[in-house]
């Protein structure tokens, strides 16, 4: 269950983070950012897995 919370605040943050960042600049490099932040913790388990 703690899992499930986390995940849906850490989605809420980023989906934030993107309405900011549409506001701020454009839908291009809103969804750029994004994308990025989110191969970020896929990479992280990745690389610690092969530990």
């Amino acid at each position: 269950m703690k899992n499930l919370f986390r995940d849906a605040v850490t989605l809420a943050g980023l989906g934030c983070l993107a309405a900011g960042l549409y506001q701020r600049c454009d839908a291009g490099v809103a969804l750029i950012v994004m994308g990025v932040l989110m191969l970020v913790p896929v990479i992280v388990s990745i690389k610690s897995r092969g530990r």
